[in-house]
């Protein structure tokens, strides 16, 4: 399948203005819009133009615009090893590697993704956040670096020895491992957007281990030993997975899962809605707990793994021991049946 796969419509210059085009050997990228964000969404559909490809082999989506939005995307797959070719051949950079060439259009190109799997059909509306490893242009290709693939861009940093574990086909059920190899390890999202006023957080989590002698962060906007944290989903000393948020030094929680596993995929859901917190457990609803409290607006980074009073440990063995896949976050509370429409489409095809 490696090369070019021809547009169904072959256009002039004349039908489109010079500036949308982009050559690519004797084929063209039509109408490439820049002020397009290119994050999945369920309303363009753009993934879905090709299959899941074969390990080592990479496909890139360039939508036309909305001019020729009915005629699909541009489409590129080819072999890791040529692809950084291609991105040359686009004129965005010279790069003589993949892992920078890919890096650089994740973190620089809005109107191109680059992937290697066909994308699971999730809720877009008011998404704040979404880091996905098993999505190529999310996971750590050099460096530490962890590109949020909504359109906020809001890159993440893995810390302390934190690691990016390929799994599945295409890398589809692809993880972040936390195994305690050291005490701080950790996903840091930094200068993150001010906080909603309502909330959805969404985490897939594989539990290692559940033992633990005090409080284990999972997902925490600042870690709950702050004055302040405006949503966690934690693992209590009681080994129970709560979900919650700390207003002035008042906590507000929920039980979200009152006997984890272990070596199991759950999905934990949180949302807010000004009237009520509400937890679920995969496509279920658990519990919820009545509250009016008013979050505090604030720009403190999301950590994922760590521990729930800082980030480099709160005691021998307090830090999150398993691994996390995706991390969803958006600025409004989901109803039921949004929860298990994002269960289902990545049930289906990750976990």
């Amino acid at each position: 399948m490696a090369g070019i796969f021809k547009n169904k419509f072959k256009y002039n210059i004349s039908d489109v203005t010079l500036g949308c085009i982009k050559q690519k050997g004797n084929f063209y990228d039509i109408g490439v819009d820049r002020t397009k964000d290119y994050g999945p969404t369920i309303n363009t559909g753009f993934w879905n133009a090709v299959s899941a490809q074969t390990a080592g082999q990479l496909a890139s989506y360039q939508f036309k615009g909305d001019t020729y939005a009915d005629k699909g995307p541009s489409i590129y797959v080819g072999e890791a090893s040529t692809f950084y070719e291609y991105v040359n051949e686009m004129g965005i950079g010279t790069f003589v590697d993949t892992p920078n060439a890919i890096s650089y259009i994740a973190s620089t190109q809005a109107d191109i993704v680059v992937c290697n799997i066909t994308y699971p059909g999730v809720e877009t509306n008011t998404l704040r956040l979404l880091l996905d490893p098993g999505f190529t242009a999310s996971y750590p290709w050099t460096a530490n670096t962890v590109y949020d693939i909504s359109s906020n861009h809001q890159n993440g940093t893995l810390s302390g020895g934190t690691t990016w574990f390929s799994a599945g086909t295409d890398f589809a059920s692809s993880y972040f491992l936390f195994d305690r190899t050291t005490q701080s390890q950790f996903i840091e999202v930094p200068g993150f957007l001010s906080q909603m006023a309502n909330f959805t957080l969404q985490v897939w989590v594989n539990f290692s281990s559940t033992s633990l002698s005090d409080q284990v962060n999972i997902v925490s906007q600042v870690p709950i030993g702050y004055l302040n944290s405006n949503f966690f989903i934690t693992l209590d000393n009681s080994g129970q997975v709560i979900g919650g948020f700390k207003v002035s030094g008042s906590v507000t929680t929920t039980v979200i899962d009152p006997t984890p596993v272990t070596n199991n995929w759950v999905l934990y859901s949180l949302t807010y809605d000004g009237i009520e917190l509400k937890g679920y457990k995969d496509n279920n609803s658990t519990n919820s707990t009545a509250s009016s409290a008013t979050l505090q607006t604030n720009s403190q980074p999301v950590i994922i793994g760590g521990t729930t009073n800082n980030t480099t440990g709160n005691g021998s063995g307090n830090y999150f021991n398993g691994k996390i896949g995706v991390v969803l976050l958006y600025d409004t509370a989901f109803d039921l049946t949004a929860i298990q429409s994002n269960y289902s489409a990545y049930k289906n095809t990750r976990y």
